[in-house]
């Protein structure tokens, strides 16, 4: 039988929404889910409704539900649990690919808020206690699935203890050996299994009974939603294989599990002999038959609490703590002055948890002398029964020596608790580490009333810390704009040598762009200072600006550093009229686009810049562009292409464009140039696009066959007849194109990594869309470590079909708002505008309506065909040098193995 205990998750494509329940020592279930979003009524009928991720716990019959952690990741996978009731866990994004990183193994803590940033944290109103959380140990783009804590002995005192984590992408299990580390923990890492063959997916790994783990490989099946290969493939069987310790004894499964054993049946004498048994399955099962004989247990669990291996104890504490009642209660309270840290959080845990108000006393007391991990799981028990005698406490553990989980707990205690007048009063006289956290505390709890007046000695404070703290209080406030004045006054009318870039102004002003007087402050600054890096600091200002209305004062200095001899300064005007879609610059923009004498780069921009306002190319304009298709800079050529699809094309240009550039045209540009064709109804034109496909041999190697057919479409029917052979070759040729990257892979010789990165950064144009490292750029996925994640013939797919499929956050969309088309990849959203990159240089924002729409767009913004400007040696340089990454000499030395 089958029962809804509790549902309300959001339902994704590929079922990548809710993990779990992974039930706790503690006895509750915890949950992980992902960013899709919830809407849940719980058994007792609260309402929980967001769009951020979280981790969920409640329960085992779905009561209590309640968020634990938080934040902007996008997906939690699995959960495991320390002795100590610490809940640890695999995630995905806990930042955008950047620097070869993208997933994480994670400390999930109590009201905890974790990377990435995202507008959803926001918007879920999470409270924050300062920076998001520290990730524990951070991954590449590995994909992290199954998880688990070995607990056996049997392979030695050296694994007891140790995490096991399957990866998707890279066919590992990785070890990871676990140490305290402050208030958290950190990791030792390393492979304990690597698969040699491509395409093998290790999605689970568990422990059995006789401390053998059982690994589980999913096969060539699943691509829905993960950057996979998306060509038929010869078919590749998943599996569950054991790894077991190389010995001659053999253990019998069946005694490793207990299954002999009646636990149900045994007398409370009998089951509490088996506390100590050193079989993990014997022990847990144990421990559940004591819980369910109730009260009359706590006597046998109280005689275990001698044993001297502090996991025992701490297991016996949760137990008691499953129990519950008086009884258990003051067993525990006596436990929190056990000797062992890993009891003490076990018992602090416990308590919290029951809410527990006789206890507040002795938590207070290890609050003050536990080591980091007891207080910080002190704080959070204390916040949790929420007395307010607990807030001195907890104000003076501030001014200690803590680290950023420690630090958390004890704000998170104080949000919690919510003592906002004995709070303030501490406001006046504490010392800057405190101010800063009771600032924090009571800006970020509900109902709190914090004020300008209470924020503004901190915000000019002769503690950094404090300042910053302070600083970004004020930001979230921009009621408080005529409070703040005078300091951002003070900042911006200083000396023109000092280097506003090094203050801590900017998000404070970017905050503040909608008052009059920071507007005024701003534009007075940036007409007096002659320094570079403070006036591209100011108009970065301008250019970050969310406000409604784009003040005056601010267009006519527009206007006026159009003329500013610094280029930088003008690439940066042309940047913020680009981001806030100002109109009432053509001239301007003319002035530069039709100046032969400034650089591509800039005219391109500011031509750019001016197809946001006006659809409609001036004639000099268009011959300007036409004569960049001919560019001997491949980069132009694109950049070209990209920006001819935006205008809107009378007929004569756009049968132009089909007689005269793309029978020439290289084939990797072609698929961007016909985006000016979609929509249209010319049968005239109709006809001159497939003429011109029709032409080269090779032109329709880069075409999907939903892309000409979505092309087609609005045409009348005798243009879709006249290109019925067409179609119908591109069909015979798509269909053949697995046997063409096979071939091309056969033909393709071991190449040089060196010779492949200056192709990278080069010819091959890569670099202008990939980042390896900190160099090249972030509009595409970073690559840093694709050749640990990517087999050489996923690579080469990727490079020569790129539409096959997309990297999970870089998913094109198309989105229509106020009857007009933009298409990018989406980096960010607020209540009022959508941010969209449509190219390495080009973010604009979209303004948000009733109306506006986003879908998902069918193509890659990386174009296909790149090989073909490579000759085979150079597509071979180039693929070693991807295949190598990590840049490192082992995996230079593990690619010659493979060879």
């Amino acid at each position: 039988q089958k029962d809804i205990v509790l549902t309300g998750w959001t339902l994704n494509q590929n079922g990548a929404i809710l993990s779990g329940p992974f039930l706790s020592p503690d006895g509750w279930l915890y949950l992980a889910d992902a960013r899709r979003g919830f809407d849940i009524t719980s058994r007792e009928g609260t309402h929980f409704k967001g769009k951020g991720a979280r981790i969920w716990r409640c329960l085992p019959d779905g009561s209590q539900l309640e968020w634990f952690s938080g934040g902007g990741f996008d997906n939690a996978i699995e959960i495991v649990f320390m002795p100590s009731g610490d809940a640890l866990g695999t995630m995905t994004y806990f930042t955008d690919p950047k620097d070869g990183q993208r997933d994480a193994l994670m400390h999930w803590v109590e009201g905890g808020v974790y990377p990435k940033y995202h507008a959803v944290i926001k918007e879920d109103s999470l409270p924050l206690t300062g920076d998001l959380m520290p990730v524990m140990t951070k991954m590449p783009r590995i994909a992290p699935s199954g998880l688990m804590r070995y607990q056996g002995q049997s392979w030695g005192s050296d694994y007891s203890g140790n995490l096991f984590s399957a990866e998707f992408n890279t066919g590992r299990i990785m070890r990871y050996k676990v140490t305290y580390d402050g208030a958290t923990y950190r990791t030792e890492d390393e492979a304990f299994i690597t698969a040699r063959e491509k395409d093998i997916h290790l999605t689970d790994v568990l422990e059995d009974a006789d401390g053998s783990l059982l690994i589980v490989a999913t096969g060539g099946w699943f691509i829905e939603g993960c950057p996979l290969s998306r060509m038929a493939k010869p078919e590749v069987k998943g599996g569950i294989f054991r790894v077991r310790k190389n010995t001659k004894s053999k253990t019998d499964l069946r005694e490793s599990w207990g299954k002999d054993i009646a636990f149900d049946d045994l007398s409370l004498n009998a089951l509490s002999d088996l506390l100590m048994d050193p079989r993990p399955r014997v022990v847990s099962n144990t421990l559940d038959a004591l819980v369910k004989k109730g009260p009359a247990a706590i006597p046998f669990l109280q005689a275990g609490l001698s044993t001297d291996v502090p996991e025992v104890r701490a297991s016996i504490v949760f137990a008691l703590h499953r129990i519950g009642g008086p009884e258990a209660w003051q067993l525990i309270r006596g436990c929190l002055s056990d000797p062992h840290a890993v009891v003490q959080q076990a018992s602090a845990r416990s308590l919290g948890l029951a809410k527990d108000t006789l206890s507040v006393p002795s938590l207070i007391q290890v609050l003050t002398e536990g080591t980091l991990p007891v207080k910080r799981q002190t704080a959070t028990a204390l916040g949790r029964i929420g007395h307010h005698s607990a807030v001195p406490a907890l104000m003076r553990t501030l001014d200690g020596d803590l680290d950023r989980f420690a630090d958390h707990a004890v704000i998170f205690a104080l949000i919690k608790i919510g003592d906002e007048k004995r709070m303030k009063e501490a406001l006046k006289e504490g010392t800057p580490k405190i101010r800063s956290a009771l600032l924090i505390a009571l800006d970020q709890m509900e109902g709190g009333s914090l004020t300008a007046k209470e924020v503004l000695h901190s915000l000019s404070s002769v503690d950094e810390s404090e300042r910053k703290t302070a600083n970004w209080i004020a930001t979230r406030h921009p009621e408080w704009s005529e409070a703040v004045f005078s300091l951002l006054r003070n900042t911006l009318n200083g000396p023109t040598h000092i280097d506003l870039s090094t203050s801590e102004i900017g998000l404070l002003l970017v905050a503040l762009t909608g008052d009059t007087n920071v507007q005024n402050l701003i534009a007075k600054r940036l007409t007096t200072d002659t320094s570079s890096v403070n006036r591209l600091f100011l108009l970065d200002i301008l250019r970050q600006s969310e406000m409604n209305g784009f003040p005056d004062i601010w267009k006519s200095l527009l206007t006026t550093l159009f003329s500013d001899q610094d280029r930088e300064i003008r690439m940066a005007v042309i940047k913020v009229i680009m981001a806030n879609q100002l109109a009432g610059f053509d001239s301007h923009l003319n002035g530069l686009i039709l100046d032969s004498s400034q650089p591509d780069e800039l005219r391109l921009q500011a031509l750019r810049a001016k197809t946001l306002t006006t659809r409609n190319p001036e004639d000099a304009e268009w011959k300007y562009l036409i004569s960049l298709l001919h560019s001997k800079d491949p980069i132009l050529r694109r950049q070209a292409v990209s920006l001819i699809t935006k205008f809107e094309l009378n007929e004569d240009q756009l049968v132009e464009i089909a007689a005269t550039q793309l029978p020439q045209m290289e084939p990797y540009l072609v698929p961007g140039m016909l985006e000016i064709y979609v929509g249209g109804q010319s049968e005239k034109v109709g006809m001159a696009i497939i003429r011109a496909l029709q032409e080269p041999e090779d032109m329709l190697d880069n075409l999907s066959i939903s892309k000409m057919e979505r092309i087609l479409d609005s045409y009348p029917a005798a243009a879709k007849d006249y290109a019925k052979p067409l179609l119908e070759s591109l069909r015979m040729q798509w269909g053949q194109r697995e046997e063409k990257l096979r071939d091309l892979e056969v033909n393709l010789h071991n190449g040089d990594v060196g010779e492949g990165r200056k192709i990278f950064y080069g010819k091959g144009l890569c670099g202008t869309c990939h980042a390896i490292g900190a160099e090249g750029s972030e509009f595409g996925p970073d690559l840093s470590n694709i050749g640990e994640i990517r087999s050489r013939y996923d690579i080469l797919e990727a490079i020569i079909y790129p539409s096959a499929s997309f990297a999970r956050e870089y998913e094109t969309f198309s989105v229509i708002s106020a009857g007009k088309t933009t298409i990018g990849i989406v980096t960010g959203q607020t209540t009022k505008a959508i941010m969209i990159k449509t190219g390495p240089d080009s973010e604009v924002r979209v303004e948000k309506n009733a109306e506006t729409i986003m879908t998902p767009h069918p193509e890659s913004l990386m174009p296909s065909g790149l090989e073909r400007q490579l000759s085979d040696g150079e597509l071979s340089d180039l693929l070693a040098f991807l295949q190598s990454l990590p840049y490192r000499i082992d995996r230079l030395v593990e690619m010659q193995e493979i060879e």
